[in-house]
């Protein structure tokens, strides 16, 4: 059993390729024959929120909060989860700023990395929100005793100089099913 914990699903208007990708694995890992489940977000829709708990394509969604508060919300929704399913395995998908979904559980954790801000961040958004999610991106070191998954062997340099040891940053890259 295995849960996936991200900032959002696929079905959010704000959702992209991190969420597509994420998508794109939880669905191949249920068609192996893998419970899965995601933890992400909720997001408004016309009439007011997206459903709590839906399952698309075998995919169990729990969506919880909001952008804003569902670091706040994910420690409650996720041991009541785990207590009900009893995962296996988190997978924590960081998407700019770790969620620290560790400090929750017990299990054993997947950390997935498609790719870190660092400085690039203040191109692409204001000082004051560029510095916070520096600064908050620096929480990834937090994650150096569990396994990584990344996509770019990019990623990985930038992960083992962050402190991560060699050996347990796995350079996984995408592919598309033709």
């Amino acid at each position: 059993k295995i849960l996936f914990i991200n900032w959002m699903d696929s079905a959010n208007p704000q959702a992209g390729g991190a969420e597509a990708y994420l998508t794109e694995i939880a669905e191949r890992l249920f068609k192996q024959g893998h419970d899965v489940s995601l933890l992400c977000s909720n997001y408004r829709v016309h009439t007011g929120y997206a459903r709590k708990e839906i399952e698309k394509n075998g995919v169990k969604i729990f969506r919880v909060g909001n952008r804003w508060t569902f670091p706040l919300f994910m420690p409650f929704k996720l041991r009541k989860l785990d207590k009900k399913y009893d995962f296996d395995v988190i997978a924590e998908d960081v998407n700019k700023v770790p969620i620290l979904s560790f400090l929750f559980h017990k299990k054993p954790v997947l950390l997935m990395v498609m790719h870190l801000w660092g400085k690039a961040i203040y191109s692409q958004t204001n000082i004051v929100f560029g510095t916070a999610v520096f600064l908050l991106e620096q929480l990834i070191r937090l994650y150096k005793r569990f396994e990584v998954q990344t996509i770019s062997k990019s990623s990985k340099k930038e992960l083992v100089s962050l402190g991560f040891k060699p050996e347990r940053v796995k350079v996984i890259e995408p592919g598309v099913s033709l």
